[in-house]
């Protein structure tokens, strides 16, 4: 990029204009699809390109980023691992293509897209994944922020009266609600259930000696999100403060990989739905173990 920097401004990121190119883009590429005929191939990589450039504004934009160099946006996704050189190459040369067509008349363009249809049709849906990919990345920070943040206690669960004005729960309560949010969202998001170790977090002994009967090994609820074709776990039990008493805390995150889990130890994870536990644990014990943990948590 340091060729054209001087062609590369920085703006504040603007993920709203990024997600309506995103949008015309699609309409672009519908429309190439259903209207343009391939006996006007030289069209059709014009429609190609101007929703490659769409797609490639949208990730400038999304970064906080503009130029008006089609040279310059090329080169920006340099910064980018998602696309090789040989794509980057392509881009180029579509560009020029695109360029001779439009300015010179050329139509030899379209003999350059039937030879290449293939390739830039896989071109146009990676750049169209990684700009999917950054706002929906995007959002999800966004969500998981503003759950992490409800402080964490121990509380009576009802599934139905979990909404965006609860004031503190526990990880049923957080991760039923960062569910709904996911969902209402159009995510693919699904419950997870974990199995966890209350001694792998850094508790007074005298908390732990509480659970005699039912020991420290219990369940746990979190859940798993789909991003970029893979499963990702998250987990916003902790809310930032418990990072004073050793709690693994989520602070920093891409929005792409796993958070931070309920503990650094040994963790088993199971699909809710497929989840049966073998789990026995002590009512008695479980309640005043909340009520102490409760109090040893507040601030």
């Amino acid at each position: 990029m340091e060729k054209y920097d001087s062609e590369i401004f920085k703006i504040s990121k603007d993920e709203e204009r990024a997600k309506d190119l995103l949008d015309m883009a699609k309409e672009r590429m519908e429309f190439a699809i259903k209207y343009v005929p391939k006996d006007m191939s030289y069209r059709l990589l014009q429609e190609y390109y101007e929703v490659a450039v769409q797609l490639m504004t949208s990730i400038m934009y999304a970064d906080g980023y503009k130029t008006l160099s089609h040279i310059s946006l090329i080169e920006y996704l340099k910064s980018y691992n998602e696309l090789n050189n040989h794509e980057l190459e392509m881009l180029d040369r579509m560009r020029k293509a695109r360029h001779g067509t439009v300015y010179y008349g050329r139509k030899d363009g379209g003999n350059f897209f039937l030879n290449h249809e293939n390739e830039i049709k896989i071109l146009i849906n990676k750049l169209n994944d990684l700009v999917e990919s950054k706002l929906k990345s995007k959002i999800l920070m966004e969500l998981f922020k503003k759950v992490q943040i409800i402080p964490y206690q121990v509380s009576k669960f009802v599934k139905e009266e979990i909404n965006e004005s609860i004031k503190y729960g526990d990880c049923r309560h957080k991760s039923e609600l960062l569910f709904q949010l996911l969902n209402k969202n159009k995510f693919e998001v699904k419950r997870i259930k974990v199995i966890f170790d209350w001694k792998d977090l850094q508790l007074p002994k005298e908390l732990l000696l509480i659970l005699k009967k039912s020991g420290t090994i219990w369940n746990h609820d979190g859940i798993a999100v789909k991003i970029n074709k893979e499963w990702i776990k998250v987990d916003c039990t902790w809310n930032l403060e418990l990072k004073s008493k050793g709690f693994p805390v989520t602070e920093y995150w891409d929005g792409k990989s796993d958070t931070l889990q309920v503990t650094k130890g040994k963790l088993q994870f199971y699909d809710s739905d497929k989840f049966e536990s073998k789990i026995k644990v002590d009512k008695e014990e479980a309640h005043k173990f909340a009520d102490e943990l409760n109090k040893w948590l507040a601030p």
